[in-house]
């Protein structure tokens, strides 16, 4: 069988996927590299191989225990952003959620327009929504 441009036949085992995952943080192309094939082949192996799967779940888990450790060391050393940032992510099923609240009472008026009132005043704010679109650039520059 003729070789592939990383010089291997294309021939691979879960065995050197499994092996190349520890420490690799789950970054695919590192595993790949470990391997000597193409990300995309890895990205295969990991998908059609339930071991190859548990492996790379594994270590995004890892992973995200190690970043889920400090982002709670950051919060603990008072970092308010991290803080809030660690409960309504972590915690939200505590309750540390932000809410968005609407008031939407009042009166709805139901208008009959002909399809030439309606192509009017959609055209109408069209316009609007340009002008305002126009005057938002003009804060930019």
């Amino acid at each position: 069988m003729e070789k592939n441009g990383n010089g291997h036949n294309g021939n691979y085992t879960a065995a050197q996927f499994i092996e190349a995952i520890p420490d690799s943080g789950g970054i695919i192309s590192t595993i790949a590299k470990r391997v000597g094939c193409a990300w995309n082949t890895a990205r295969k192996y990991i998908d059609d191989h339930p071991t190859v799967q548990q492996a790379y779940q594994d270590e995004r888990n890892k992973v995200g225990d190690m970043l889920e450790t400090t982002a709670l060391s950051i919060a603990k050393n008072g970092d308010g952003t991290m803080l809030r940032f660690f409960l309504s992510t972590v915690w939200k099923d505590r309750g540390y959620v932000i809410k968005e609240e609407r008031d939407i009472r009042g009166t709805l008026d139901m208008v009959q327009m002909t399809p030439e009132q309606w192509r009017a005043e959609n055209a109408k704010q069209a316009k609007a929504s340009a002008d305002m679109l126009d005057d938002f650039e003009d804060v930019d520059e």
